[in-house]
Formats: C-alpha cells, structure tokens, sequence
C-alpha cells in the first residue's frame, strides 16, 4: 500500500518537530505546558473516540543520537572517565551532573544492572529538558536495596525515559526496609518538571513511586508498574500533591501489593490537590499483597484511590480502563473519607468491583461504562443518568488503543473480551494512531509477563488478530505464587512496530 503524499509530508514535519525538543532547542514546546494548553490526537476504541496530548519526543527506535551533548553511562562505567561511549561515567558521577551535561543533554544508560541508590540533582531548563534513558534495544535495569533506586534530590527538567526498576533476587517479607522504594521524591529540596516516560517499575519491596509533594509539575507516562510491594501499606504509585500538577497518564497498573494508584494524605500539608488520572489501565491490584488482618494474600484491593482525611481538589479521572473479575476490590474511591471538590470522573470503562464516593461537592460524572457487581455508593445513579449504568455483566468485545505520544511505533491495547473469544481482531480503522505500516514487523508483549510473553508478527495493514489464550503470567520476584491470569476474558498488551 502506498503512502498518501499528505501523509509523508506530516510524518516528516512531525519527525523534525519531535528531534528538535529532544535536543533542548529553546522555543520547542514541552510535553506538559505550563499553561495548560495542550494539542490532542485521537485516541480510539470501539465506542468512542477520547482524546490525548500529541507526540513530543522521537520514537525510541531511532539510533542513538550523537554529538557534544550526548553522554553515556555503563554497569563498570568510572568517575574519572569523559562520558563518551568508550570511556563512559557510573551512574552516580551522570546523576550529579558534571560540568559538561548542559541543559538540553542526552545520557544514555548501557544495558546491564545498576546496583545501589542513585541520587538524582540533574536540572535542565524550561526549554532544555535533560533526558536519561535507556540505549536503543538494551535493558538497563536499575536494582534497589533497602533503599529506592532512584533519590530524587533539587532536580528539574528532567526526562526519565525507558528505564527498568526491580528489587533484589530474594524473599519478599514483611520486615522489609519500608524505604525499598523503585524511586523516591525526596522530602528534604523541592524538585520540578520531571518526566517519567515508558518507565518498566516492577517487583520492588515497598512502593513503586513514592510521588510525593516535594515535587511538581510532573508526568507519570506510558510506564509500567506492576508486582510492587510487600503487604497492603505498598501500592504501585503513592501521591500526594500540594501545589503545580501531576498527571498520570497512558499508563498501565496492575497487581501491586496493594493499590494501583494510591492518593491519599491525612492532611493539608501533604494534599491532594490537582492530581489528574488519564488514559491508564488498573486491573487486579491487591493480588499479591499481605493483608495482616486477613492473614492472607491477595485481596483486591482498589485500583484507584483519590482520597484521604483531606479533601481531595479538582480530581480528574478520564479515559481510563479499570478491571476486576468479579465483586471484590474497588475500581475508584473518590474522597474517601474527606470528601472531594470539582471532581471530573468522564469517559472510563470501569469493569468489575465497586465505586465509592464521598460527599462529592461539585462532581462532574458521565460519559462512563460502570459494571460494577460491587455496588455503588456516594452517588445516585439517577442523578447521573449520561452514564451508562450495567446490571449485568458486558457481551461482546470492547477495546481501547492508546498510540504513544512519544514513541509513535508504540500503543497500550487493554482488551474486554467477555465472550471469551480464543482470539479478537483490532481493525485497521483503530491503529490510526500508531506508526506502523503495512509489511512492518512488530510484537505484541502480554503486560502480565511483559518479558516472556511476545507475540511476533508482519502487519498486513488489514488490522490485528490477537490470540486471547494461552498466555502465562510472570513470577514475582521474591514470592512463591502467581496472580491469576485475567485471559480469555481481559488483556493488555503493549504494541511495538520494530
């Protein structure tokens, strides 16, 4: 199939576009406008069409960049070294910003384990974004300790991109340091404008994130979080926020120890004000965590927590996709126990479990698909009649691709099959938004067991048929049992074009 001319000429313009704020050149807009403003492409699925922020940085395939702002970091890298490919820095001395990382800097990181917590002070500018992230086809993986792997410290305009967090080979217990963090906001200096972009934060001890107030304005995107935590005081992302904003966004949370997103502060001072969730997929969380109480693993827990014992202000809550697989656990708890103010809860597809709502004050509440066999409470469904209110579970097939905006050869695909098909098909109409032509390979990872569950194949420019069966779940490191698998009825996929 041939290339419409229109679209060779917007591919390279937005090419070009894209190269141009990689490399910090000032007056590229950002992928998070200090004013708010934001540019949106279509996201789609077999309903609707949502909306998301457009693309702002170069596909990850690209080959590394090159050129007097370009570092790298290795495994066996020294401190003494120039921090170029054949005489690269550790990771400390990168962290640290030497003399020469200028704003607007590229470092890459080797692939291979990076051992320790990294404290992380690099600052860039508004214009100028640092950006670290893993070398084009190699898994650089960051291992904590009893400590996070990453300490952020006074940094700012920072881009974490592509990088791989996991805790140590060794049992999962309760008398765990309950600093074993994947990474951590450090209370003690403020920090600004940092990005986590495809991040891959699995299996550590404590939290995934702890994304606290000390730093602002600031984007979780495209990443994965998945088996944190020890016991039900671990949760995939813990947020709080007192002034700025942060976004979480694109992506994908999934059986953590406890909750996917756990917002919750029991006063002012920590906050929970102007925290937006948009466009991720929560399934399962709770299924591996330690319930003392219970005395028992794997209670599901809740999915998305946006509450405390303050008032959570100006809450958004759109265009994501949550599942549980029957009535246990809580897709969304808006307010908790302190209520909410000018909450927006619009276009989710919440399957399975509860919804819980306190004395919201100004709520903004339609556009969604709610199944929930747990019951709803807080909320009258009359009083909130454009939503779409099932007694019954689903038929039929409802998927939702979201293309990503910084990797356009990349797309989360979350799958509701509840015939339980042996396989679906995702036609061509709903890729729009993802790179990938006809005759290009590409591969299809199971988020479940992201690295050991690949489907491979050659794009025909027809659509995609995807296998509903058959797919195996990882091991959690450190434990000595697997969640379930959500197949045939529910899956994700992370979708790449090679």
């Amino acid at each position: 199939m041939q290339k419409h001319p229109c679209r060779r000429i917007y591919m390279s313009i937005a090419r070009l576009v894209l190269i141009i704020v990689l490399l910090g050149i000032p007056g590229a807009k950002t992928a998070i406008a200090d004013d708010g403003n934001v540019t949106y492409l279509p996201v789609i699925s077999n309903h609707k069409v949502e909306q998301a922020p457009a693309p702002s940085e170069p596909p990850a395939s690209q080959p590394p960049l090159t050129g007097d702002n370009v570092f790298f970091v290795a495994p066996d890298g020294k401190s003494g070294n120039k921090g170029t490919e054949s005489s690269p820095w550790d990771l400390k001395t990168a962290f640290s910003q030497p003399s020469a990382v200028k704003p607007g800097a590229t470092i890459y990181l080797r692939g291979g384990k990076y051992k320790g917590m990294f404290k992380l002070s690099l600052k860039g500018s508004s214009s100028a974004y640092i950006t670290v992230r893993n070398y084009p086809g190699e898994r650089a993986i960051l291992v904590n300790g009893d400590s996070p792997a990453i300490d952020i410290v006074g940094a700012a305009y920072v881009n974490l991109w592509g990088l791989e967090i996991t805790g140590p080979d060794t049992k999962r217990s309760t008398s765990r340091s309950q600093s074993a963090y994947g990474i951590r906001v450090n209370q003690g200096k403020e920090s600004h404008h940092i990005r986590f972009i495809n991040m891959i934060v699995h299996d550590v001890q404590s939290q995934g994130i702890g994304w606290w107030q000390a730093l602002k304005d600031t984007e979780i995107y495209g990443s994965l979080f998945y088996f944190n935590g020890t016991d039900h005081f671990d949760h995939g992302v813990y947020a709080h926020n007192v002034s700025g904003n942060k976004v979480l966004r694109d992506s994908l949370i999934f059986d953590n120890a406890s909750h996917g997103l756990h917002a919750y502060a029991e006063n002012a001072d920590k906050g929970l004000t102007n925290i937006t969730v948009d466009g991720n997929t929560f399934f399962n969380n709770g299924s591996i965590g330690w319930t003392e109480t219970k005395g028992e693993y794997g209670i599901f827990k809740r999915n998305i927590l946006l509450g405390g014992l303050t008032r959570a202000n100006n809450p958004v809550v759109t265009n994501n996709a949550t599942y549980y697989p029957g009535k246990s656990g809580e897709a969304l708890n808006l307010g908790y126990k302190a209520a909410s103010k000018n909450g927006k809860v619009t276009g989710n597809y919440f399957a399975g479990g509860s919804l819980v709502f306190d004395s919201p004050s100004s709520l903004t509440l339609k556009d969604n698909t709610i199944y929930a066999p747990g019951g709803v409470s807080g909320v009258s469904k009359s009083s909130y009649s454009s939503n779409q209110w099932l007694s019954s579970k689903p038929s039929g097939l409802h998927y939702i691709v979201r293309p990503n905006q910084y990797e356009p050869n990349r797309a989360h695909l979350t799958i509701y099959n509840w015939d339980k098909k042996d396989t679906v098909f995702i036609p061509a109409s709903a890729l729009g938004g993802v790179a990938l032509q006809p005759g290009q390979k590409y591969q299809m990872r199971n988020a479940q067991d992201y690295f050991g569950d690949v489907l491979e194949g050659t794009y025909d420019g027809k659509g995609l048929t995807i296998k509903m069966t058959g797919h195996s779940v990882a091991q959690p490191i450190g434990l000595k049992f697997k969640p379930a698998s959500t197949f045939p009825e529910f899956g994700v996929f992370v979708l790449i074009g090679l």
